[in-house]
């Protein structure tokens, strides 16, 4: 009984929209149709962008940094991403390297600090130790300012669990309260500012060692 409704009606729809004139047949599909039509286009682009994203054109993230209160050329993190994924040999199809640069975190009580002009803004600290400990940042370039405010940080690996002495032996490297060697000074490096790199406690080590082999280099 019900199948033979559903016929009748699917008879009645042809017959009506067949003696429709065009306008009216535009008109008709647009009222009951366009709708869904819009809706079904919209959900299979967004399965056809997942696809592409997750499985097509998906990288695997090597290694990933950020910056604070640090400023950097463009010519610098271009050395610290396309130049560093060169280094290590990686396929750049595959593989990439990130660097979240010009973070700004306020330490001090004068809105005018310096080092907020061309900053990309205010990142909140506590939004920072979430993103650390998430495993967004292998490791950090902080200024001082930074390194004094979250430098005794649990997040932050002692370089000696990380790096070979031989290489320790080459930098000034900056300790926490606790007399952990926490962050290297990149004055003497080919990355050339007033501030210091640090690891999180989660960076593989053969990576740590070659990021800093790399920015030693002359």
């Amino acid at each position: 009984m019900a199948e033979g409704t559903l016929r009748d009606e699917k008879r009645r729809e042809r017959s009506k929209f067949s003696s429709m004139n065009k306008e009216q047949k535009i008109s008709y599909i647009k009222t009951y149709y366009l709708g869904p039509i819009v809706v079904a286009i919209a959900v299979l682009m967004f399965i056809i962008w997942f696809v592409l994203e997750t499985v097509v054109f998906h990288k695997e993230v090597l290694l990933s940094g950020c910056t604070v209160n640090v400023r950097i050329s463009d010519e610098t993190k271009s050395y610290l991403t396309d130049g560093l994924l060169e280094y290590l040999g990686s396929d750049s199809k595959k593989q990439i390297v990130n660097l979240n640069s010009d973070n700004y975190v306020d330490y001090s009580k004068d809105d005018s600090a310096p080092y907020g002009e061309g900053m990309n803004g205010y990142m909140d600290q506590t939004m920072l130790f979430t993103q650390i400990a998430a495993g967004d940042f292998a490791y950090m370039i902080l200024d001082e300012s930074a390194l004094l405010n979250i430098g005794e940080s649990e997040y932050f690996g002692a370089l000696e669990d990380v790096l070979n002495e031989d290489i320790l032996e080459k930098y000034e490297l900056y300790y926490d309260v606790s007399g952990r060697a926490v962050g290297i000074n990149l004055k003497d490096t080919v990355i050339n500012v007033d501030a210091y790199l640090v690891f999180a406690t989660f960076t593989d080590s053969e990576l740590a060692e070659s990021l800093v082999r790399y920015i030693a280099k002359k």
